[in-house]
């Protein structure tokens, strides 16, 4: 069914807005400095609608350094720099190491299949509204191998459709958002399809999206410079 917050609308996170096509000067002067690859990738930037400043790189903690030093690997940080909530992470390097590694287990060391990751993940992003965890998945969705018509319909509020494992997972997402619970029949149809291991790591994707998402949201943080909104058209 589709997905809705309790109140029946979905706060999405704002998109830069059209005139905001570079980089904020903050990044341009780190980079003028050729700073910028003093750990690897470009700085930290919350974005000139979020709520958080962003962070120059010359003055980063021990702990934020090595933080940085870890999302550098990832590909997303490659292309992108430190957006979303990478950016928040980097005010609480504390939490972001540890975060930062259930993540890369999430998304790389669990046995769940990535077509079912990418549905529960989804399911999650639309769930609270959140473009950008939405834009940020939607391509590795389908790269997945997740139907990109079923997923165009959860994006706008609508009967996904999914089938098979795609649909187990989904089924189970959207349960635990809405009533956080599993149905006897979703988490029976999980396990048959998963193992008890994968049904945990599902449950786990779920919640750690969800306060991604929550991040996101809470601190405003916008899309990042090239990133389509895949809510945009969705109700709420």
């Amino acid at each position: 069914m589709p997905i809705h917050r309790p109140d029946g609308s979905r706060s999405r996170s704002p998109a830069l807005s059209a005139g905001d096509t570079g980089a904020p000067s903050a990044i341009a002067s780190v980079r003028g400095r050729g700073s910028v690859r003093a750990w690897g990738g470009p700085v930290c930037d919350g974005g000139e609608m979020s709520r958080l400043p962003d962070l120059d790189p010359l003055q980063f903690t021990e702990a934020q350094g090595r933080l940085a030093s870890d999302l550098a690997n990832r590909p997303e940080v490659q292309a992108n720099g430190i957006v979303g909530p990478f950016a928040a992470w980097m005010h609480a390097p504390a939490l972001g190491e540890p975060l930062a590694a259930l993540g890369t287990g999430i998304r790389f060391g669990a046995s769940l299949p990535a077509n079912a990751t990418e549905v529960a993940i989804c399911t999650t992003a639309t769930f609270y509204g959140s473009s950008f965890e939405a834009s940020a998945h939607q391509p590795l969705a389908l790269r997945a191998g997740v139907d990109g018509a079923a997923l165009g319909r959860l994006f706008a509020g609508d009967e996904p459709g999914f089938e098979g494992d795609d649909a187990a997972a989904h089924a189970v997402a959207s349960e635990l958002l809405r009533t956080h619970r599993i149905s006897d029949a979703a988490h029976a149809d999980a396990v048959a399809r998963f193992g008890s291991q994968g049904v945990v790591e599902l449950v786990t994707t779920v919640g750690y999206y969800a306060l991604n998402a929550l991040l996101l949201n809470g601190f405003e943080i916008p899309l990042a410079p090239g990133m389509d909104d895949p809510l945009a058209g969705s109700p709420g």
